[in-house]
């Protein structure tokens, strides 16, 4: 996905660590949900976004509503009296579930004003802790404030639900908001560790790379580029 000036203006460094790693790799358009629920190919929808360019570089610059974590580093629940409640606190391992939760203002009513996002007024991201499950879900908000994400197969472990979103009304109008709960998938959880860090690698006869230093607390951009068989 191309930078646009306005998110370019407002990313910062993802301060979630190895969260980070994750979703700084979803490339993909934002128009349709993720029916992946492990990392390999992340499937995003049926709308993929080309790069412009003949190189097929594209500027990491845009992680759907994922630029919000400048307002914190979207690993608790709370932010500014905005909470992200649930009574979900366990889904089901092996098959499609649906996770309900309400995020309430500073008045401890449910928000049911947001501000469109790239087309969404809520992008949700559920990451396994150890980063070998990740889906991107555009949930969908019934009238009391109650979201409901429809999650494919979740394998057992330790998982992480976060809630990306921008108030449209109240004191916060216009402010970026990242919280997140954690849930855990019962069952025999194996966990697997993470590839020492590397600027490039190869999946099913394609190599990606990528270029450029993460820098703290400020803006940076990296590009990534895809090659099969030496050509771009």
């Amino acid at each position: 996905m191309l930078s646009s000036p306005r998110f370019t203006m407002r990313r910062r460094a993802l301060a979630a660590a190895g969260t980070a790693a994750a979703l700084a790799l979803t490339l993909a358009a934002c128009g349709s949900s993720s029916d992946s629920s492990s990392m390999p190919g992340m499937d995003h929808g049926s709308k993929s976004s080309a790069a412009s360019s003949p190189s097929a570089t594209a500027s990491m610059g845009d992680m759907p509503g994922m630029d919000h974590m400048v307002a914190g580093n979207g690993l608790s629940d709370t932010q500014d009296g905005y909470r992200l409640t649930s009574s979900d606190q366990s889904l089901p391992a092996g098959k499609q579930a649906a996770y309900r939760f309400t995020v309430t203002g500073p008045d401890g009513k449910p928000v049911t004003g947001f501000a469109v996002d790239q087309t969404k007024r809520m992008h949700f991201y559920a990451i396994r802790s150890d980063l070998t499950g990740f889906q991107h879900i555009h949930p969908t908000m019934a009238a009391d404030g109650t979201w409901s994400a429809d999650l494919a197969s979740l394998t057992p472990g330790s998982w992480r639900m976060f809630a990306s979103f921008t108030p449209d009304n109240g004191a916060q109008k216009g402010k970026d908001f990242v919280l997140s709960r954690t849930v855990t998938v019962p069952g025999r959880a194996t966990k697997t560790p993470l590839p020492a860090a590397a600027g490039s690698t190869e999946v099913d006869g394609y190599t990606v790379t990528v270029k450029g230093e993460l820098m703290a607390g400020m803006a940076h951009p990296l590009t990534v580029s895809v090659a099969k068989d030496g050509k771009p």
